[in-house]
């Protein structure tokens, strides 16, 4: 996931936004630096667009975010009547676009300057059933300050009579929503670790206790925390990581499905067999002679099975 790192102050500025219905056979068309981010959110339908060689498929619920000097097209028409509204915002700070969260500590060696501190916004990502609620509603506000509906057209904002704080509030509540707040990233940050250790130590007895002590989190929480980020708990993701290997060990060693079971951390032979079958669709020892064609060396060991 790119995440864009905006430093601030000074803060991103609303610039203007509307919305487009794109019908079957339409496509986004292609720009190159436009100069400002370009949000992009699609209320119905799918869009799909590539941006420096990179392509999105956007549905119901989804948002992008185009970088000021990035190139971007659509990398096919839509095959559906797709709605979609976008928001244009500028940024004269500075900002990072990276695979990572940037974390920023510069204090100002001043009390009349202020601090340096990082806007931290997934450059695309799905929202949620209240979350496009609300970008759905300041969005319109937003619109409908731009939008003549006397004179059906758009009015600068330079030209507006009602004050830009107004907008600029509005945008930065839309911007606020889609940030990774301190909270999210230190549940990333846990859920990560936590996947960061089972990968490494998926061999020993991993329990939902054990992660507790050595996070120091109550279990449910450790549970909540890793499915919001993963979709699954740690011990499915324990399990899963233990079948990946034995199934690679049982394609490709003479290790007896007992051996194979301990050396992948499941202490009970049959509660590996039951999980396997349930990831495969069939036992470890059918899933070894299903293999044996492509891997001959293997045959040797369906015959040493337990």
């Amino acid at each position: 996931m790119s995440i864009i790192n905006l430093t601030v102050p000074s803060f991103p500025y609303f610039i203007t936004a509307g919305s487009a219905l794109y019908r079957p056979g339409d496509l986004h068309r292609s720009r190159s630096s436009i100069g400002v981010f370009d949000l992009i959110f699609v209320e119905y339908g799918e869009l799909y667009i590539t941006e420096n060689n990179r392509p999105y498929t956007l549905s119901v619920g989804d948002y992008l975010i185009l970088s000021p000097t990035g190139k971007h097209f659509s990398e096919k028409p839509v095959k559906e009547e797709t709605l979609y509204h976008w928001l244009h915002f500028g940024h004269d700070g500075e900002y990072i676009i990276s695979e990572e969260v940037i974390s920023l500590t510069k204090k100002s060696a001043s009390l009349y300057v202020p601090s340096k501190s990082i806007i931290s916004i997934p450059a695309n990502n799905h929202l949620t059933s209240q979350q496009q609620q609300t970008f759905l509603h300041l969005h319109k506000e937003l619109s409908s300050l731009l939008f003549d509906n006397y004179k059906h057209s758009f009015t600068p904002i330079s030209q507006q009579p009602y004050s830009a704080i107004v907008t600029q509030q509005l945008m930065l509540q839309l911007l606020d929503m889609l940030q990774l707040h301190e909270k999210t990233r230190r549940k990333t940050r846990l859920a990560k670790s936590v996947m960061e250790y089972l990968r490494k130590n998926y061999t020993q007895n991993i329990s939902l206790e054990m992660l507790s002590e050595l996070f120091h989190f109550h279990p449910a929480h450790i549970i909540r925390t890793f499915k919001e980020e993963y979709g699954i708990t740690p011990i499915e993701a324990l399990n899963t990581i233990r079948f990946h290997s034995a199934a690679q060990l049982l394609t490709e060693s003479d290790k007896t499905i007992l051996e194979i079971a301990e050396q992948t951390g499941f202490t009970c032979a049959s509660y590996f067999s039951r999980v396997f079958k349930e990831k495969s669709g069939m036992t470890p020892r059918d899933y070894r002679v299903k293999r044996q064609s492509n891997y001959p060396n293997s045959a040797e060991a369906s015959q040493r099975e337990e």
